[in-house]
């Protein structure tokens, strides 16, 4: 039992999901990753390496799995580290091996397509457990995969939630893990930053300066804030 509770899931072999689970299993901590793509969990164990992250070493204690049964089994903490296109799709896969004694936390750094929904909203039409939450943050996946610091925040009504990921996503120097209970909030942030950093990049590749640039952010931070507060988020 104690086992389980010290392990990490993570759902989605892409590149945060990779870069997530290499910190963790380099710090020591178990790590089961489930992917649907059968040659992406045998290259793992076999190179340790995950093709759509080569840079970010694998080692044991992690073990990669097509089984979603056995994630279920062995973790009772999971991340969904998926696409917003997939996360309906594999909530309802989840939903069928885990139970309310599981914790999920999704890394999705958008809304939920195509209704827009927030992705806690259509995990919990999913999944048998109340216990969600999710994690955002500055934490790319080159950066995790180098050691670079990174940290991330993870949001949850529930206290339990935000406990445990901290003690089990926790991975310092590499990873600090801040808490909040504003689930609302991490994730418009989270999904709006994106839409964000594509008007920077655009300003660049324009060759706006820094006045306008510092418009372009102060407005985006002030609109964030009020649509935010509008649908239900702390002020």
């Amino acid at each position: 039992m104690s086992g389980r509770r010290d392990t990490v899931g993570i759902v989605g072999a892409g590149p945060f999901g990779a870069a997530l689970a290499s910190v963790l299993a380099r710090a020591g901590r178990p790590v089961v990753l489930w992917s649907r793509d059968v040659g992406v969990v045998e290259a793992i164990e076999r190179d340790r390496r995950c093709p759509r992250l080569p840079a970010a070493p694998l080692p044991p204690p992690l073990v990669a799995t097509a089984d979603p049964r056995r994630l279920a089994r062995d973790a009772r903490f999971l991340v969904l580290a998926v696409s917003s296109t997939d996360v309906r799709e594999r909530s309802r896969e989840l939903g069928d091996v885990i139970d309310g004694s599981h914790i999920v936390v999704h890394a999705v750094g958008a809304l939920a397509a195509p209704s827009n929904q927030r992705v806690s909203q259509v995990m919990e039409l999913g999944l048998p457990t109340l216990k969600v939450g999710a994690i955002a943050g500055p934490a790319l996946p080159g950066d995790l995969a180098e050691s670079q610091f990174a940290s991330i925040v993870v949001a949850s009504v529930y206290d339990e939630v935000v406990g445990e990921a901290r003690r089990l996503l926790n991975a310092p120097p590499v990873l600090r893990v801040y808490g909040s209970k504003d689930l609302i909030g991490v994730e418009l942030a989270s999904a709006l930053s994106g839409a964000y950093t594509i008007a920077l990049g655009l300003a660049d590749g324009l060759g706006i300066g820094p006045g306008p640039r510092a418009v372009l952010i102060t407005r985006a931070i002030a609109e964030s804030s009020r649509l935010g507060q509008a649908a239900g988020a702390e002020p």
